[in-house]
Formats: C-alpha cells, sequence, structure tokens
C-alpha cells in the first residue's frame, strides 16, 4: 500500500510540477474577493467580553470595522482593567508628516532597460539558456539550503561565458542572472524558481498519512504565510501601506475573511536577530554543527516538519550578521536568500539601512517580488502537502522611512494571490508581522520614537471558514487583540495551527500563549513576557530638556554611564585583546550629548537611553541604554560581559550596567567593509583614515 501510494505521489507531483510554470503570469491577477458591505462600526465595549463566546455568538454582537491607524488611542482609557497598555504608540500625525512626507518612487518596470533579450530559466526540464548568441551569466546558490553573506558568498560565485548553447541545471541551482554582453558582469536578465524535492515531498505526504490514521483526521491541508515586514511599527504600516490597508479592510468586511489587528505587539529584543530568533527557535541555539543549522531540534521549521509540512525560509536582503544567528545551512526544504547576495555583488542592489531614497530594483521589478513569486510558485509544486512559508521583507529596512512605501503594492497583490489561487486547496492563513519598528538615525530620539521601534505591527488573517472550525476562536483572538503579546506568542499560534490539523493538544507554554485557543490574561506585563524593560511599551520614556541647566546629580550620572559606554567601545575596538592597539579602529571620545531620555520602571529602577557624538569624527553618533538599580547583581540577559559599575542616583548608590550600544548614524563603506574583513565589531568601529588608505 504505502509503495502505491508513494507512486501516486511521484505522479501527482509530476502533474503539478508541470502546471507551476504558469503561475508567475497569475501573479498579480486582478480578480477580487466577494465584499459584502456593512457599517464600519466598533463594538460597543470590546474590552469586558466572555472569550467563552461562542462563534455564532460573537458574529452577532461584533460588527466588522475599518482598521485606522488611530484606533490604538481607544485602548488609553483601558489602563484600569489592562495595566501594562502604554501612553503612547508613536508619533503624532503631525510628527509623521514631517518626518515622512509623500514621496514617490518611480516603477521599476519604467526605469528598466529593457535589451528585448530573453533568459530561459527551465527548472522541470533542468536548462538554461539566453536568446542571443553570446554574454555572460551566473548560476545559484552554490549549495542547496544555503544562507550566506557579502564575505562567505564571495568565492561561489562562478562567472561563465554563454555562446549560443543550451546547459543543464545542477540539483542545487535556482537562480540566474545574465547578460547578453560579453565579458561583461552588467546582469540585466533574472529568474529565479524552486526546485521540485520530491523525495522531501513524499516523505512528507506519507508524514501527513501517518498522522491522519492515527488521529482519525483528514482535514484540508493548512498554507501558513509568516510574512516579516522588517522595521515596520503600527503606524509605519498605516502611514506606508495604503493599498494594503484597504485590502486588509475589504477582507475585514467581506463574508468570507476575518482579520485581527493585534494593536499591543511589543518587540523582545532591538534587531531582526534578537526578535525573529525567538519565532525560528524560541531564542535556543545548539551547539553541535552550529554553523548550519543554529537552532537544531527547536526551529521552528524542524517542528513543523514533524507535523506535516513542506517548509519554505525566504529572506530578502544579504546582511552579514545573520549568518551567525540562523546558521549557514538551516534545515527548511527551501532556503531563498543567496540569489539577494548575488545581486548585491553583480548589480546596484542593497538592503543596507545607508541606502537613502535608493530604490530597489533588480531588474523590472522590485527585490522582493522573486522571493513572492518564488513563494507562489512553492506552494503549487507541493499542493497537496500543508506548508509554512516565511518571507522577510526589507523595503523599510534603510534610514528615510520612505522607502517602505515601494512594498505596498506588491504585498497586496501577493496577499490577495495566496488568498484566492489557494483557499480552493488549502487552508489560508496568513501572520502579517513587523520584526521591530524602525531603529535608524534620529527617529529614536523622543519618546513617540522610542514607541515605534518597540511597537511593530502584527495581523493575523484567516477565512471565516476556518475559524468556525474552532471553538470560541473569534472571541479570544478578539480579546488578544488588545493585550500585549510579542515574537514567542506568535511562534506557539504558528505551532498551534499545525497540531489542529490533527486535534493535537501540547502542554501550554508558562510564558506565552497561541492567541488562537489561549486567552492573554489582562495582568499581563513585559516581565510576564520575558521583555526587557528597556525594550518594554508599558515603559513610556521622558525627554530630559539638555537646553536647560541640568541638575548637577543628572550631569554627574549621564557622564559616568558616558564614560563607562566610551570605555567599552574602546576595549571591544581600539584596545581590543584580539588586535594592536590603535590598529584599525580610533580611541573615541565625548564630544556633546545628542539627547537623553528615561523612565522609571514599575519596581522604582530608572531606564535610560543616551545619545551622544564624538570628537574624533564629526558626524559619528552612538547610542546605548543603561540600567539603575539598588540591586549590584544586574543579570541582563543583553549586557552578559559588561560589567556592573556604582553610581549615585537621587543621593543614593545604585548600581548600574551599559545595555546594547550601536551606532545611531550610517556607517557603511571602506570602513565597515574593512571592520569586517579584520573581524572587529563593525557597528563600533570608527576606522582611521590613514589606516583605510594604506590598506587601499
Amino acid at each position: 500500500m504505502k509503495i502505491l501510494q508513494a507512486a501516486q505521489a511521484v505522479i501527482l507531483a509530476i502533474l503539478l510540477f508541470a502546471s507551476y510554470i504558469s503561475v508567475s503570469k497569475i501573479f498579480f491577477h486582478s480578480q477580487r474577493t466577494h465584499i459584502e458591505e456593512k457599517a464600519h462600526l466598533l463594538p460597543t465595549d470590546f474590552t469586558v467580553f466572555s472569550t467563552s463566546l461562542s462563534n455564532d455568538e460573537y458574529k452577532k454582537q461584533f460588527v466588522p470595522h475599518n482598521f485606522s491607524i488611530d484606533d490604538t488611542d481607544l485602548m488609553k482609557s483601558m489602563t484600569s482593567l489592562i495595566p501594562a497598555i502604554p501612553s503612547s504608540f508613536g508619533y503624532t500625525e503631525k510628527e509623521a508628516n514631517s518626518l515622512f512626507p509623500a514621496y514617490q518612487y518611480p516603477r521599476c518596470e519604467d526605469i528598466y532597460n529593457d535589451t528585448n533579450y530573453k533568459l530561459n530559466f527551465n527548472t522541470i526540464g533542468n536548462s538554461f539558456s539566453l536568446e542571443c548568441e553570446e554574454g555572460t551569466y551566473i548560476l545559484g546558490p552554490p549549495f542547496y539550503n544555503y544562507f550566506t553573506n557579502p564575505k562567505y558568498s564571495q568565492p561561489y560565485w562562478e562567472i561563465q561565458q554563454y555562446q549560443n548553447f543550451t546547459r543543464p541545471l545542477w540539483n542545487n541551482h535556482e537562480f540566474a542572472m545574465a547578460t547578453c554582453k560579453k565579458n561583461s558582469t552588467d546582469f540585466d536578465m533574472f529568474a529565479m524558481k524552486p526546485k521540485l524535492n520530491l523525495a522531501a515531498y513524499i516523505e512528507t505526504k506519507q508524514k501527513i498519512d501517518d498522522l491522519q490514521t492515527a488521529s482519525g483526521t483528514n482535514k484540508k491541508p493548512i498554507l501558513i504565510a509568516m510574512l516579516t515586514l522588517d522595521s515596520f511599527s503600527r503606524r509605519h504600516f498605516f502611514r506606508k501601506l495604503p493599498k494594503t490597508v484597504e485590502l486588509l479592510n475589504r477582507y475585514e468586511n467581506s463574508k468570507d475573511w476575518k482579520v485581527f489587528d493585534f494593536k499591543f505587539h511589543n518587540i523582545i529584543g532591538a534587531r531582526t536577530s534578537d526578535n525573529q530568533a525567538n519565532y525560528w527557535g524560541l531564542g535556543k541555539k545548539i551547539k553541535e554543527n552550529s554553523s548550519l543549522s543554529r537552532f537544531g531540534k527547536h526551529a521552528i521549521w524542524r517542528k513543523l516538519k514533524e507535523l506535516g509540512f513542506m517548509t519554505l525560509f525566504g529572506y530578502e536582503g544579504c546582511p552579514y550578521g545573520l549568518v551567525s544567528s540562523i546558521g549557514s545551512q538551516p534545515d527548511a526544504d527551501s532556503v531563498v536568500q543567496p540569489f539577494y547576495c548575488a545581486a548585491h555583488k553583480f548589480t546596484n542592489y542593497s538592503s543596507h539601512k545607508g541606502h537613502k531614497n535608493s530604490q530597489r530594483c533588480i531588474g523590472p521589478h522590485m527585490s522582493h517580488w522573486y522571493l513572492m513569486d518564488y513563494s507562489i510558485n512553492f506552494a503549487h509544486i507541493y499542493l497537496r502537502a500543508n506548508l509554512w512559508i516565511y518571507n522577510h521583507f526589507t523595503a523599510a529596512h534603510e534610514s528615510t522611512g520612505q522607502h517602505a512605501s515601494t512594498l505596498d503594492e506588491d504585498l497586496r497583490n501577493y496577499i490577495r494571490n495566496l488568498t484566492e489561487i489557494f483557499s480552493e486547496s488549502h487552508e489560508v492563513v496568513i501572520l502579517l508581522a513587523g520584526d521591530h519598528g524602525m531603529r535608524y538615525i534620529n527617529y529614536k530620539s523622543n519618546t513617540n520614537a522610542t514607541q515605534e521601534h518597540r511597537l511593530p505591527a502584527f495581523f493575523f488573517m484567516s477565512s471565516r471558514k476556518y475559524l468556525d472550525s474552532i471553538e470560541n476562536s473569534y472571541a479570544i483572538l478578539e480579546h488578544n487583540t488588545f493585550r500585549l503579546t510579542t515574537k514567542p506568542d506568535l511562534r506557539s499560534l504558528t505551532i498551534k495551527l499545525a497540531e489542529l490539523q490533527y486535534n493535537l493538544e501540547s502542554k501550554r507554554s508558562q510564558n506565552y500563549y497561541n492567541l488562537i485557543t489561549e486567552e492573554i490574561p489582562n495582568t499581563r506585563t513585559c516581565k510576564d513576557a520575558k521583555i526587557s524593560p528597556w525594550y518594554c511599551g508599558s515603559n513610556v520614556m521622558k525627554q530630559l530638556d539638555l537646553a536647560q541647566e541640568i541638575d548637577e546629580g543628572w550631569n554627574k550620572l549621564i557622564l559616568r554611564v558616558v564614560t563607562e559606554a566610551l570605555d567599552e567601545i574602546n576595549l571591544s575596538t581600539y584596545a581590543s585583546n584580539s588586535h594592536r592597539k590603535g590598529l584599525l579602529c580610533k580611541k573615541l571620545s565625548l564630544d556633546k550629548l545628542k539627547y537623553v531620555i528615561y523612565s522609571r520602571t514599575l519596581n522604582a529602577n530608572l531606564l535610560m537611553k543616551v545619545q551622544f557624538t564624538v570628537i574624533e569624527s564629526e558626524g559619528v553618533t552612538f547610542e546605548f541604554w543603561a540600567y539603575i538599580s539598588e540591586d549590584d547583581d544586574l543579570s541582563i540577559e543583553e549586557g552578559k560581559g559588561l560589567k556592573t559599575f556604582p553610581v549615585i542616583e537621587s543621593g543614593v548608590k545604585k548600581f548600574a550596567k551599559i545595555i546594547n550600544i550601536y551606532r545611531a548614524d550610517s556607517y557603511e563603506g571602506k570602513c565597515e567593509d574593512t571592520s569586517i574583513s579584520m573581524e572587529y565589531n563593525p557597528e563600533l568601529c570608527v576606522c582611521d583614515e590613514n589606516v583605510i588608505e594604506n590598506l587601499a
């Protein structure tokens, strides 16, 4: 019987694979979901109701409404019920209009210089050719399931000459870049498509059959799309993605789909790696073979594989640091990322935050389009399996706050296609979430800016029919949209959705909630969710007016913590133990303070954030957090390796620790590249110009 099932799976896979080549053509099709017009009203009281409300009762009591950037303001009156609610959710409309004025980017297809040549990249017939007599090309990735960065990928790009032939593709080849110019790497044609992994598909189908037999279930497959929007606060989502917001509102008011806007979604770390590691692997990393797959058995793609899922991990960008967080070969079924390292090498593409107002085109499309198109094709060739698609889009990972808008139209179309193409074959569930808000240049220099960084967007979307099958799901999700959530909750939610395919029950996490069958208590705090005080949206900061004369006690305290921060910078760069003193990086000293913001936490400890410039290099700006407590054992995860030092605060001897020192200005270029190659921290090293010049 199993042999027969395997044979059937092979035949089915071949038929499905043959059909997927046309998917790209319908990627931007215009079919619309049926919309049922309803009044745009909020529930009379959306905070006090029973989460045991049946799905039918919920539908009677709750009228769909249009989501708005200002919905969070409604929560400020709820602090007696939910004490953790922030007093600020980000920039005011006036501040935002000043910081992010309307800016229109041209469409990539309008500025693309079409050569009228064609690249033929056939992952079914395993062939590559160009419709020209001669040219230059590369194929990639160099390895199966490869995750890399500019430095590590550099040796593997094999530039080849083309002379009117058709060549075979290797098993790892999923993209091509080419030009019909001889001996040129000025590539102007691009293609990326998934290859069918038949062995993995058959294994996954068998896993599904075994789980269904054991559980007595036979449910429709599920497609879980985790779409991560880098550097998108909830408010920036509404500012820069109006077409996507319009689609979410249309779906919310339709008879077929339901959308939940989680208004108090809080970061759990400063950067992508800090936040998403708590989704990818609950922050747990293994030591064995860590260079290959850092999360081992804790990796969410491995958890889902055990539950009968084909898994895709896709990242738009080629950052230096993420390899150390993820590993160079995460064991998802498909890893989509080296394409962007090749584009980083051979085109003008860069996802670096310092590329201001520089549109990220790769050929006739925005860079994110290729990952979206690949993912649609991936879902199509594994049509009979459960699917987990992780996409990380980096349009907003830059320092103007403007480039985020270039994601809007393609994201709107992508969501529409995921729901409309696959709703017949799958239950489609979309988790649309920022990893964190903006954290670049001076946008964090006041209370509202800090809140934007702390409070990323998060929307949950599925068909109403699917939610109808889960008891009390509407009421529980609605309840949780007004409570504090964070990244491990999204991990719990994803795993729970997978378990529901077989009616499985798992032990509830002590600190986190799956959001769809578990309600978050009103009393949940950042401490309960293991969110550090300096990332907690509840700790709204106050700004110290540096233009006025500062109290002597404040002045001494600030100078003390800045001195310690500078010592840490200099010890890790100028006087690093692993390098000769002053080999590359300058010794830095304080020029002036740019801002100081602070807050008292619930236990009366002092939280400070300081930004300052240095004398040695104009424009270089650092910022850091300092945590001050009467406890001399500040065992803070982010402060590991940094010493605790005594300070006087409010006339009382206390103890302080410096947390997360980083650059607030753009620092890309020769210094960054040289720092990385010489194994200095590029974020802290301010290079000696003479050294850089001599190395050139």
